[in-house]
């Protein structure tokens, strides 16, 4: 790959990648976009986790 000449738009150069290498690489590229923009209130976030420990089968910590 070649550098980009200067004020070249970007989206026109050939990268070597695959279209699914680039949908790919889009799609991580958004995930980490969404999670960075919601912080702490992102489902899956740590706080979010469930405690260590045994549960009974209705769900209710035990112990």
């Amino acid at each position: 790959m070649k550098t980009p000449a200067r004020m070249e738009d970007l989206r026109h150069v050939d990268t070597g990648l695959s279209a699914e290498e680039k949908s790919e690489a889009r799609r991580a590229g958004l995930a980490q976009k969404s999670i960075a923009a919601l912080g702490a209130r992102w489902t899956l976030a740590q706080q979010h986790a469930p405690q260590r420990g045994t549960y009974d089968n209705r769900g209710v910590r035990v112990a």
